[in-house]
């Protein structure tokens, strides 16, 4: 059988990862703080470690090795460094925190919302099992995989106005929203 060594894992996306990789037949490892792993699989392998520094990386997995690496959290170059040689292949998964300029959503019952260019930006998202589908792809071809990037977004799209309002209705709130044009920015 297969195995696999899944960094981070814990939440939604990494959920749908590693059920894609268990029907895909593979012996899975989950590397994390270990901080939510409530309500994962108890056929999953445990080790707690922090994938963000290279020595808790060395000493966590020690000298191990897999046959696939789905690295969904913790720091990539890490990661890859300390993983050469000890995985046959290396899939790494990046989103919103890596992009500039995204604050996280208050929930503080303010009155007003900033939002750049009224807020009406895009920006890519995927559902977890859209994500998790595209992972399988990748590990199911490895050969047309190989070096490749792919971003993966879902067809619909909303802006950052749109999400805001969502979910301030879910709340029973309304927001009133302040423009603050690009240009103003520089």
């Amino acid at each position: 059988m297969s195995t696999a060594l899944v960094v981070g894992g814990s939440a939604a996306t990494g959920r749908a990862i590693i059920e894609e990789l268990k029907y895909r037949g593979y012996t899975i490892t989950v590397f994390n703080r270990g901080t939510r792993n409530d309500g994962l699989s108890r056929d999953l392998e445990f080790v707690r470690g922090d994938p963000h520094f290279a020595d808790s990386v060395r000493d966590t997995l020690a000298e191990r090795s897999w046959d696939l690496a789905v690295v969904t959290y913790g720091r990539t170059r890490v990661l890859a460094d300390e993983l050469r040689g000890r995985v046959g292949r290396l899939v790494t998964v990046s989103g919103m925190p890596v992009v500039k300029g995204h604050p996280g959503l208050p929930l503080d019952r303010r009155a007003r919302w900033v939002l750049q260019d009224g807020g009406l930006a895009l920006t890519g998202r995927c559902a977890s099992a859209n994500a998790a589908a595209l992972i399988g792809a990748v590990v199911g071809h490895p050969s047309a995989a190989a070096g490749a990037i792919y971003h993966a977004a879902d067809e619909r799209q909303f802006s950052d106005r749109e999400w805001i309002e969502a979910i301030a209705a879910l709340m029973g709130h309304e927001f009133e929203y302040v423009d603050i044009p690009r240009r103003s920015l520089r």
